[in-house]
């Protein structure tokens, strides 16, 4: 009997979750903010207000351990593994069957990472015509290994329209392809954060002191791929107010945990907010929640 595929898998281990309680799915309320010929879709998720977040810091004594939920991982979520990563239900999940690659390392404080290691998410298209992900509705004309910047996305970021058979086809050729592809997206990236670095544009973190060396401080940024497109957006802030951003939000996903979280994203504009958060172009608005870090 050869072995269950991955789709398979999530979804026996998701209905399993679902009836012993292990993950928590949270309806969401769909609202479409469009911008730059993107529909953005900010999900109104209050359940999300209730997620257990980063202990806060003390004036006076140890700071508290950052407890990492993963390490171990709660066996009821576990879906399988690699060497190098285990593949998990996503715990607080907006949709069905939504995992997470969970590996040791991290793109360093910035980028919008809620816990200290990568954890990539595997999200399945909700709606099957629509454009997913949202983002790929600007460049779905492009040309295909066509890379390059969507001019209207007032961030600096790189992505490119992937070419369907060289994804398509056999796991060797598509695992070449996708991976000397995001590394020539990652090599542009790793110029463009060169230039903000001579150009001092690039925050310091507490964590990145003077004499860390010539490296410091890290480069930040957020990853996402889909069998159309990848992009990588470099980042300099985790959160523009009271939002947090992650890669899904430069796909054109944005979570809210609130009404009044909500109403702040689409006051501010979602392309401002993502702008804030990344390193602005020179048409990009600040929002202002930047009074609000």
């Amino acid at each position: 009997m050869s072995k269950p595929n991955l789709a398979t898998l999530a979804r026996l281990c998701y209905e399993r979750a679902k009836v012993s309680g292990a993950l928590m799915f949270t309806p969401t309320t769909l609202h479409i903010n469009s911008a730059a010929g993107i529909d953005f879709e900010i999900r109104l998720v209050a359940a999300l207000a209730q997620k257990p977040t980063k202990p806060m810091n003390r004036e006076h004594g140890p700071r508290p351990p950052r407890v990492n939920p993963f390490l171990p991982y709660d066996p009821e979520l576990y879906v399988t593994s690699h060497q190098d990563f285990h593949i998990l239900l996503n715990k607080f999940c907006v949709a069905p069957q939504h995992l997470l690659i969970v590996t040791k390392g991290n793109v360093a404080n910035a980028s919008g990472a809620s816990q200290p290691h990568k954890h990539i998410q595997l999200l399945p298209a909700t709606t099957p015509d629509a454009i997913f992900p949202p983002t790929y509705a600007a460049l779905r004309n492009w040309e295909y290994d066509q890379v390059g910047q969507i001019p209207e996305l007032p961030f600096i970021h790189c992505c490119v329209r992937l070419r369907p058979h060289k994804v398509l086809v056999d796991d060797a050729t598509a695992a070449a392809y996708l991976h000397g592809t995001y590394q020539r997206l990652l090599g542009l990236a790793r110029q463009d954060f060169r230039g903000l670095l001579a150009a001092g544009a690039v925050p310091r973190s507490p964590a990145s002191s003077e004499d860390a060396g010539p490296d410091a401080p890290e480069m930040s940024y957020s990853f996402f791929g889909s069998p159309d497109m990848m992009m990588v957006a470099l980042r300099r802030h985790e959160k523009c107010g009271p939002t947090s951003i992650n890669s899904l939000g430069y796909a054109g996903m944005v979570l809210a945990k609130s009404e009044d979280e909500l109403q702040c994203i689409r006051r501010e504009d979602v392309l401002n907010v993502l702008a804030f958060v990344g390193f602005p172009t020179t048409h990009a608005s600040t929002p202002r929640c930047e009074a609000n870090l």
